[in-house]
């Protein structure tokens, strides 16, 4: 039985194609949705409370060594089952950055 992940989105658009032949970058940043600000054209910023939460949790993703696995499927039909595969890929943690350092620009960025 396989089992339900525990993120998703049913709703992605692409912007432009990807070519088969091209190496992409994928990037992904942890944060509480507290809505949108339509007079920025941007995500509401999370309060102080809830980026130490963001930072603890994601202290907690590092330590044990959580990667996160993405599978990106073609919505065709009703059954999300036979929807067929695109691409898969998978996003590693990063180490947080230091107050006096800047992050690494390895593989993982």
């Amino acid at each position: 039985m396989a089992m339900r992940p525990q993120l998703g989105n049913t709703k992605i658009n692409l912007k432009n194609t990807m070519d088969n032949n091209s190496e992409f970058k994928a990037s992904a940043w942890l944060t509480v949705n507290n809505g949108w600000d339509d007079a920025n054209n941007r995500p509401v910023p999370m309060t102080p409370q809830q980026e130490e939460k963001v930072k603890a949790l994601h202290a907690a993703m590092v330590a044990a060594g959580v990667e996160l696995q993405i599978s990106i499927n073609e919505k065709i039909g009703p059954e999300p089952r036979a929807w067929p595969l695109v691409n898969r890929m998978r996003l590693f943690c990063n180490e947080a950055e230091s107050a006096t350092a800047s992050a690494s620009a390895g593989d993982f960025m």
